[in-house]
């Protein structure tokens, strides 16, 4: 439960459960749906980042363009992964130029995100997705396939929280580094350290991650 997060990000993490956006309990999460095979148990928590007050978005959006000039990640574009992504992208652009001239936008029918990309862009571009929160990496991985059929780039990914099921790992796999705010295990931690869970809530969510993440990913 080691917690490496900085002040910033403690208030930031502290903020996000306190405006009562996680709720606990048995949830079916979309890799659920994609892998019905594997008989996940269902998800033991839920957070809903889109629905935070707007000054909690852009803190959110100021530290992932902290964490990105820190990290020395190259980007043209930002483009937030639909539709979870799409606040913090904007907040990050904010941020950065005090305008949305860099925000690209994608669609999403149902569970597919499509193109054409929306905004401003010039092949070749380098763009930046930004996460909500990211499972697998596969929202993630479709979205960069739109960006990669109109010719721009991707070298990097954002996201707000990774819940550790093998997104980082599968990205890797496609030359693309994950850059994530808060893993969940150190978000779970924050929130203990802070009483705003019990030490039975925290043991039952870190076993059932585990258990989905070794169904999706048997050899790790």
């Amino acid at each position: 439960m080691a917690n490496s997060l900085n002040r910033f990000e403690e208030e930031i993490g502290t903020a996000v459960f306190d405006s009562g956006r996680v709720s606990f309990g048995e949830v079916l999460w979309h890799v659920h749906r994609a892998h019905p095979e594997l008989e996940l148990p269902p998800a033991p928590i839920f957070i809903d980042l889109g629905a935070l007050p707007p000054e909690l978005v852009i803190k959110i959006g100021e530290n992932l363009h902290r964490k990105a000039v820190q990290e020395n990640i190259r980007f043209e574009r930002v483009a937030g992964v639909p539709t979870g992504g799409n606040g913090f992208a904007e907040a990050f652009c904010m941020v950065d130029q005090g305008n949305t001239s860099r925000l690209l936008t994608l669609q999403k029918e149902g569970q597919r995100i499509l193109g054409p990309v929306q905004g401003f862009y010039q092949p070749h571009n380098i763009v930046l997705p930004v996460e909500d929160v990211i499972t697998t990496g596969a929202s993630t991985l479709e979205a960069i396939e739109v960006f990669g059929a109109e010719n721009c780039i991707v070298h990097d990914v954002m996201a707000v929280i990774d819940y550790e099921l093998g997104a980082a790992q599968r990205l890797k796999t496609d030359d693309l580094t994950l850059h994530r705010i808060f893993p969940i295990s150190q978000l779970l931690g924050l929130w203990l350290e802070k009483k705003r869970i019990t030490m039975g809530q925290y043991d039952k969510v870190m076993a059932v991650l585990n258990t989905i993440r070794t169904k999706l990913m048997p050899s790790s």
